[in-house]
C-alpha cells in the first residue's frame, strides 16, 4: 500500500533527536521574536500565518535569528 511506502520514507525524519532539535530551535526563534515585541502585556497580530511563515524557515535552517523587520509586518 502507498501509505507504507510514504511512512517508510518519512519515518527517519521524526526521531526523538530531531524532535528535540526542532523544539529547542523553536524556543530560540520565539524568544527572539518576544524580545523584538518587547515587554508589553499584549501584542496585536493581524495575521498569525505571517508569524508562522517567518519562524518556520528559521527553525528548519537551524538559524534562529528573527529579523527586526518582523515587528513592523504584524
Amino acid at each position: 500500500e502507498q501509505w507504507r511506502v510514504h511512512r517508510k520514507i518519512a519515518a527517519p525524519s521524526f526521531t526523538e533527536g530531531n524532535n528535540r532539535l526542532v523544539y529547542e530551535e523553536t524556543v530560540v526563534a520565539l524568544d527572539g521574536l518576544f524580545e523584538i515585541w518587547g515587554s508589553g502585556d499584549t501584542v496585536d497580530i493581524n495575521n498569525f500565518a505571517e508569524v508562522t511563515f517567518a519562524v518556520c524557515p528559521c527553525v528548519m535552517k537551524h538559524e534562529c535569528t528573527i529579523d527586526a523587520r518582523m515587528n513592523s509586518s504584524l
